[in-house]
């Protein structure tokens, strides 16, 4: 709940879609305390597999922004430093 609290800005800031964002949030932390509440191996996998599914699916929605952000980053190395 705290990290979509503080993500409301950025997501908005940097296109991100919405509610695909929240929703894998959301499910990664669903798959999280799965693996914290297991009483079962299975259900720690289960648990793991969820979050690691939702978190690859988030680097591919950030991977698009950083693909936006290369080109103005590289021209960055012109701006003096005090």
């Amino acid at each position: 709940m705290f990290t979509v609290m503080m993500s409301l800005d950025y997501a908005a800031e940097n296109r991100i879609p919405g509610a695909e964002y929240y929703s894998l949030v959301l499910f990664s932390a669903l798959g999280m305390m799965l693996m914290a509440t297991a009483g079962d191996l299975i259900v720690i996998f289960l648990g793991l597999e969820t979050m690691s599914i939702t978190v690859y699916v988030l680097a591919g929605i950030l991977r698009q922004f950083w693909k936006w952000w290369k080109p103005i980053a590289s021209n960055l190395h012109h701006v003096p430093r005090f």
